[in-house]
């Protein structure tokens, strides 16, 4: 057996089994085009990193512990993860799998998905600095074209006037 250490989810003791995998990368948008040999990528930022682990509880009780730590994966929202590879981490459960069988009876085996839990899930409000400016113009452009206005209604009383004095 090829155990690599002791860790718990939501305070449920396991062992750290056989293999441990970490996913990440970046996210990348690729511009391709129809009858052209070039195109080009651009980085978004990095992907979530993403966890598989397997872990084993065992012994007399390993049926008692097997169902206490689905229920701890089953449990809803995000969940204290002590990993000895990953450390400490609060991660969303994505999926998971327990096998156990008749030659290990005191044995369960489970495989882990899991996500870090992002701390922050909304973009950062900024202000709309374009809306502002339209907004900002629109209103100096209807003062601007409302002094024309006035000035033109002074001139056209003044040509109306003379017109009448003529």
């Amino acid at each position: 057996m090829s155990l690599t250490g002791n860790g718990s989810f939501r305070n449920v003791p396991f062992l750290v089994y056989k293999e441990q995998r970490e996913r990440g990368g970046r996210n990348i948008v690729k511009r391709e085009y129809p009858l052209r040999e070039s195109g080009g990528a651009d980085d978004l930022g990095p992907k979530l990193p993403a966890f598989t682990f397997t872990v084993i509880v065992q012994g007399d009780d390993a049926q008692a512990q097997r169902k206490a730590l689905r229920d701890a994966l089953y449990a809803p929202g995000a969940g204290e993860l002590i990993h000895p590879d990953y450390g400490t981490l609060n991660v969303l459960i994505d999926n998971f799998e327990s096998r156990y069988n008749v030659s290990e009876q005191r044995v369960v085996e489970f495989t882990i998905n899991a996500t870090p839990q992002a701390n922050d899930t909304a973009p950062d409000a900024q202000k709309d600095t374009a809306t502002a400016l339209t907004t900002k113009a629109g209103s100096g452009l209807n003062s601007v074209f409302n002094t024309l206005a006035d000035g033109w209604a002074v001139v056209s009383d003044n040509l109306h006037d003379l017109q009448a004095m003529a």
